[in-house]
């Protein structure tokens, strides 16, 4: 007997095969996006720790709000966990300008989070974001943190850092 189109068992066979090959690709699937999701996973943690590291290194200086108020033009008004845990919302308002300016316009060196109960250091996604606008007087900004290995809860003391500059911890909501 021929393998042709015509005959049913060679329809059957090659059936049998094409389901066989597409039941094995639906469960490699799954464990190759595991895999991939291991990786990237737990390759953040290494990341996280060399933030770390690198604010061990360069002495800081605790300051009050009200000296980040009178000295630097700036006033913290929200530090919480949004978006279903996965991002730290930091909100400020400009008091001066001028004076917000310096810790505010250095693209190279951008706000940072310290987590006072585990050390760990959040930095923004990327390129730090900048307000296309510029700084206005009365003002309110947002900055934006992914929170990395849920580091920051509800109540979690967290400092604002601008440079070697720390501003003193804030309870997230």
């Amino acid at each position: 007997m021929r393998a042709t189109l015509s005959n049913p068992k060679f329809i059957q066979t090659g059936v049998a095969h094409a389901t066989r090959y597409i039941i094995h690709g639906l469960i490699l699937l799954p464990v190759v996006a595991a895999i991939l999701a291991y990786t990237i996973w737990y390759s953040l943690p290494q990341e996280t720790q060399s933030a770390v590291q690198e604010a061990a290194v360069a002495p800081v200086t605790v300051i009050s709000a009200q000296t980040l108020a009178e000295r630097f033009g700036l006033q913290m008004t929200l530090v919480a966990v949004t978006a279903g845990g996965g991002i730290v919302d930091v909100r400020y308002k400009i008091l001066d300008k001028e004076k917000a300016a310096y810790l505010l316009d250095d693209a190279d060196n951008p706000p940072t989070l310290f987590i006072e109960e585990n050390g760990l250091t959040l930095k923004q996604a990327g390129r730090a974001m900048k307000h296309n606008a510029e700084l206005k007087d009365n003002a309110n900004y947002f900055m934006l943190y992914p929170n990395t290995q849920n580091a920051v809860r509800h109540g979690t003391p967290v400092s604002v850092v601008f440079g070697t500059l720390r501003l003193e911890p804030i309870a997230s909501q």
